[in-house]
């Protein structure tokens, strides 16, 4: 119907545009028919939008393009080599490849850190925290950290007995750390998890360059034991200072930390935001569910929600108040459902 209507209205044989030949109210409402614009002019434009349109009309619907037989079932994309085609183009007679991926910098690991592989004996894992330019790599319980800017600057830290499993940079809450420490880091191993503060000590070298040396706390300043939870993954508020974890259990823990203690709080506590207070009363042996594990926690501070996700595609939603200090669990959907919903899109 819009088709047909798009052809009547942007017909290049009519001579006249007045509003005598035309329905009025279609005349008045559309800018490309006021009398200001002469008859060349609109016939110009009325050629070039016909085009358009029958440019459109001859295009592969986008469920063909991407082999839907059935569009009303969940589909997926990406998974061959079909969806990832060679980019080329034809300039003057040449073609010239196309890179989905350009260099535009190449700062290799200092070598003193690549000789630490052949010695690693559990896991090694590695990340980038930009708002300090520092690269960090995990091997067993250490730590190292280094400038990739340019690769100076190299430090770490071992004096965890166990391997590390997670490792996340935080702002601190106000008054926990020393007044000057604007950072700390996170670490979660097999039977803790740790808060260190994190120091740049600014100095000038005999040669005029100016160095911000990375330095750690040598002990933790707060811990907390995981209760042989496994810890995934990590994430920080940078609003509030809160500490998220994601367990291999399923569920979305706190570290909650504060200088001082009183009768009814500590100064450190794991706290579980999957489950309700109660949910201590309920025996164990009518929990029926399978773990599944946490691997992802995303942020989105302008509307203080957090989204985990899980190991089998299961996408949580929490609100943490208008404040972001509190938490309360909002929903979820599986895997499936998220297909299903998808589906119904199309």
């Amino acid at each position: 119907m819009l088709g047909m209507q798009s052809s009547i209205l942007l017909s290049p044989t009519s001579k006249s545009m007045s509003s005598s030949t035309m329905n009025p109210m279609l005349a008045t409402s559309n800018p490309l028919l006021s009398s200001s614009i002469d008859e060349k002019s609109q016939k110009d434009i009325v050629e070039i939008l016909n085009k358009c349109i029958e440019n459109t009309r001859n295009l592969t619907e986008f469920s063909k393009v991407l082999q839907i037989d059935n569009i009303n079932a969940p589909t997926i994309s990406g998974h061959t080599d079909f969806y990832y085609p060679n980019l080329t183009f034809q300039v003057s007679h040449y073609q010239q490849e196309l890179a989905e991926i350009s260099k535009i910098k190449h700062i290799p690991i200092p070598p003193e850190l690549l000789e630490q592989f052949s010695q690693m004996q559990v896991n090694c894992s590695m990340g980038l925290f930009t708002c300090i330019s520092r690269a960090w790599l995990t091997i067993d319980n250490l730590i190292f950290f280094w400038n990739y800017e340019d690769g100076s600057d190299i430090c770490f830290y071992d004096n965890l007995p166990e391997p590390i499993l997670a490792v996340e940079l935080f702002m601190p809450k106000e008054g926990t750390f020393d007044d000057g420490v604007e950072y700390g880091l996170c670490l979660a191993t097999n039977s803790q998890v740790v808060l260190l503060s994190v120091d740049f000590i600014r100095f000038t070298k005999g040669n005029g360059a100016i160095v911000n040396e990375m330095r750690f706390s040598p002990q933790p300043v707060y811990s907390i034991p995981t209760d042989n939870l496994i810890i995934n993954t990590l994430k920080a508020s940078k609003m509030t200072g809160r500490i998220f974890m994601g367990a291999k259990d399923g569920s979305l823990y706190e570290f909650f930390y504060q200088n001082q203690t009183s009768w009814f709080s500590s100064q450190t506590k794991k706290i579980n935001l999957s489950h309700s207070k109660f949910h201590y009363l309920v025996p164990s042996f009518f929990n029926f569910n399978d773990a599944d594990s946490i691997v992802q926690i995303e942020l989105d501070e302008s509307r203080n929600i957090l989204y985990t996700r899980s190991e089998n595609s299961t996408i949580q939603v929490f609100y943490l108040g208008s404040n972001g200090l509190d938490t309360s669990k909002i929903n979820y959907l599986t895997c499936n459902a998220i297909a299903s919903k998808a589906a119904n899109l199309i």
